[in-house]
């Protein structure tokens, strides 16, 4: 049954030889609609106001599953050099308490081998870079005042595990995690507002040039926090915004 038409990725919209590819799907209720050797499977509803759009249940070959695949396919990502070890440390126990169903990623991001055998001691949670940033990534992604480590994690752990959710080390879970993915896997986006007044002190000029915009009468706005983050993919959100 014929449902809708994507692209596998973004192309020129003059390229006739593009690919495509069709999403057909086979919609059910129970399994007792669907061929032998299927299941009927879909996103439950929530029950968490407003409540999260999904599509109708379908007939699909089951997931082989193992005994490491988490229950919730939202994957919490994380990452820390030596100085804010103790609050990852932390950040890792609140997530163990208010998300023990979510799998939990940590990146190296200058752990000292103490550090990084301690993360490695931690049930159920994967240890990414083991040896800090890659050598093969340029001099100003071995910088961590720049930040530009943050989006290759978040273009690496999307693209791998479709659904993330990106948290600085040094926050702190205080409640469930389920209303931040009932938000995400609505709108493809998680992002919080009002980190500042005014982003525009704090923009590159090159980033104005790219858009073709003029930085002195651009209206800007506040900025959205970028160590609070969720993506999935794909989404209409993921390549212009990573």
């Amino acid at each position: 049954r014929f449902r809708a038409v994507v692209r596998l990725d973004p192309v020129d919209p003059n390229d006739d030889n593009s690919q495509w590819q069709a999403l057909c799907s086979y919609p059910c209720k129970t399994n007792n609609d669907c061929p032998e050797g299927v299941e009927c499977l879909g996103r439950e509803e929530s029950s968490i106001p407003p409540g999260i759009s999904v599509s109708p249940k379908t007939c699909q070959k089951p997931e082989k599953q193992t005994s490491s695949k988490a229950k919730n396919d939202m994957v919490i990502v994380s990452g820390s050099d030596g100085t804010y070890f103790m609050a990852l440390w932390n950040f890792v126990a609140s997530a163990k308490y208010w998300a023990s169903e979510h799998r939990l990623v940590v990146y190296n991001l200058g752990l000292s081998q103490w550090q990084v055998n301690m993360v490695r001691s931690w049930p159920k949670v994967e240890l990414r870079w083991p040896n800090g940033i890659p050598n093969s990534y340029p001099p100003h992604v071995q910088d961590l005042q720049n930040f530009a480590w943050k989006s290759l994690i978040i273009n690496e752990t999307v693209h791998i595990y479709k659904s993330i959710f990106w948290v600085d080390a040094g926050a702190t879970f205080v409640g469930p995690v389920a209303p931040v993915e009932d938000i995400l896997h609505r709108h493809g986006i998680f992002l919080v507002h009002g980190q500042d007044e005014n982003m525009k002190s704090y923009s590159h000029p090159g980033t104005y040039t790219w858009f073709g915009l003029d930085k002195e009468t651009y209206k800007t706005g506040p900025h959205y926090a970028g160590g609070i983050q969720g993506h999935v993919w794909p989404s209409r959100y993921i390549n212009s915004v990573v």
